[in-house]
């Protein structure tokens, strides 16, 4: 839309009924394919409206049920891939509209699992000149602690598959267990005992891994792609099950991808189950390990915590729980990923806490929790909440309330209030009655203003003054002053405070040769103020006097001939 302006690091979202309503259409006209995927452009046009040729573009896949897409940076470029949360700006609305009230933030971490691709033999060492594809193998490792169906529960024929440089469907009814693994090879261990036996032999794999196969196709020794999809249940209209992809490897036999696992006997093994795949920086070339995973320290298994909300101002407090099932257990220590809003924390032991400040009211913010263990290699597991920040009216805040002086026929001009809400409320002030003859004070600004005739008498009057915002709700605060008039011949005596150490030194200009007595107060309110120690003489320009950091806490000074 016109006048659309996105803010410096920040983000603007665009939501369906806007296309729509632009381009006059049905509300249902316009959407994307969460079945089939869809390509997205952001094109760049001159004052006329006609494109310049300059695009960004993103392409994805069939969507999972809830599940947005986002880039990622790995580090080798970035993914357009599915993410672990929603990050929209409003997330499980209560209504359409609520929904489309979001901003945008950051992205989370990408998704990964349930099943992960965590181990691939894609180039066994050769036999003499030719390829030996008998001992390839994909490793996949359920990463959660609870079994998964590879196949749709409500549509058993519908089973997950391997696509990419091969081609695999799983048997209906395989479901893998907690931790567990499974071997995909290029034959059928089933009906090739034979080739079945040397497998495991040359792997030394024990009965209890689970064999399956044929794949179509090959591994390609110079790399290739890897996808694990899953289905979604079929669509109402043509009855077809979307495939969204669980896990895409795209792997290769050259750095930044370790060369090692190319032909030289050595495999390519994720250095940690939980972290995204299609990276080259999570794999390594090791001597294969096929059944056990290269990778025996399993993440730690992280408590999913609920979104949740808090005032402006409120603490948000609460322990997070984590177990690791490993033999012996890790040790685990708790921290929080980038994008965390600032004055976030969390211990090592998992206590988090925030207080949101008046900068965060009217925003909701992803905080990923990562906890990690102390295996070798390191592993770690994360989960994401979002926290929103409601709005809170707060009361004005008065910024000048100490005792006032002025001579009669002199000035005195303080301003009285301010609103610390953002946005800032629109305020209202005012005097109550009994505020002595000339003294106002701006209905707007809030600034008081007085000029005392010479025929009003010396001494103490008393001013209070209210402000009222037009919050939601309403809110308003009073504060009285008391305002000294002086004799039209009286010196105002103007001090300068400083904090030295662990003293408070008062210096002001001075009369030479005349005599001054510093008072004190503990309290504005109290009634009278009381000599701090013996009144003393000033030969030149300057007075001075220091006192312990500790004791009074306001101050005057007379001069007293």
């Amino acid at each position: 839309p016109e006048g659309t302006i996105i803010p410096a690091k920040g983000f603007v979202v665009f939501y369906e009924n806007q296309f729509n309503a632009r381009a006059g259409l049905d509300p249902l006209a316009f959407s994307l394919s969460s079945a089939h995927g869809d390509q997205v452009y952001l094109s760049t046009a001159d004052p006329a409206g006609s494109l310049t040729g300059y695009r960004a573009s993103v392409e994805f896949g069939s969507a999972e049920n809830g599940v947005s897409f986002g880039r990622y940076l790995t580090s080798v470029g970035e993914d357009f891939v599915a993410m672990s949360g929603r990050t929209f700006g409003r997330d499980h609305p209560p209504t359409v509209e609520v929904f489309r009230a979001g901003v945008g933030l950051a992205n989370p971490a990408p998704k990964v699992g349930p099943i992960v691709i965590s181990e691939i033999m894609y180039h066994p060492p050769d036999l003499g000149a030719a390829d030996n594809t008998a001992d390839e193998f994909l490793e996949l490792r359920n990463i959660t602690s609870l079994p998964v169906p590879l196949f749709d529960p409500n549509f058993a024929t519908n089973t997950w598959r391997l696509r990419g440089g091969v081609d695999f469907e799983f048997p209906a009814g395989l479901e893998l267990p907690p931790r567990q693994l499974l071997l995909v090879v290029s034959f059928d261990p089933d009906n090739d005992p034979a080739l079945a036996a040397a497998f495991r032999a040359k792997y030394r794999l024990g009965p209890g891994v689970r064999l399956l196969g044929p794949y179509r196709g090959k591994l390609d020794n110079g790399g290739e792609s890897i996808e694990l999809r899953r289905p979604d249940a079929p669509q109402t209209d043509s009855g077809e099950a979307p495939y969204f992809v669980v896990e895409k490897i795209h792997f290769g036999d050259s750095v930044p991808w370790p060369a090692a696992a190319d032909g030289k006997g050595s495999s390519l093994q994720r250095i940690n189950d939980a972290a995204y795949g299609n990276d080259p920086a999570n794999w390594i070339a090791s001597p294969p390990t096929p059944g056990q995973g290269g990778n025996l320290n399993t993440p730690p298994l992280l408590a999913i915590i609920e979104d949740s909300s808090v005032d402006e101002f409120k603490l948000l407090s609460f322990t997070v729980a984590a177990l690791d099932d490993d033999s012996p257990a890790q040790h685990l220590s708790f921290s929080l990923d980038p994008g965390s809003p600032a004055g976030a924390r969390i211990t090592p032991q998992g206590m988090f806490r925030w207080r949101a400040l008046e900068i965060h009211g009217g925003h909701a913010y992803p905080i990923t929790i990562r906890v990690t263990d102390d295996g070798s290699p390191s592993v770690s597991a994360t989960t994401t909440l979002t926290v929103t920040v409601n709005e809170v009216n707060r009361a004005q805040t008065f910024i000048e309330t100490r005792e006032k002086y002025v001579k009669a026929g002199g000035h005195l001009s303080f301003a009285t209030a301010v609103d610390a809400d953002l946005p800032a409320q629109t305020l209202s002030f005012g005097l109550e009655d009994g505020a002595p003859a000339g003294a106002g004070i701006d209905p707007v600004t809030g600034v008081f203003t007085w000029s005392p005739s010479l025929a009003q008498a010396p001494g103490s009057y008393t001013v209070v003054a209210w402000v009222a915002d037009d919050g939601s709700p309403p809110l308003s605060a009073v504060q009285s002053y008391t305002v000294h008039v002086l004799e039209p011949t009286a010196t105002l005596i103007v001090a300068d405070v400083l904090l030295v150490g662990n003293s408070v030194q008062l210096l002001w200009g001075a009369t030479p040769g005349k005599t001054y007595r510093v008072e004190y107060k503990n309290a504005l309110d109290q009634p009278a103020w009381l000599p701090l120690g013996e009144p003393f003489r000033v030969e030149t320009g300057k007075g001075a006097a220091a006192y312990p950091r500790s004791g009074p806490t306001f101050f005057r000074i007379l001069q007293l001939d």
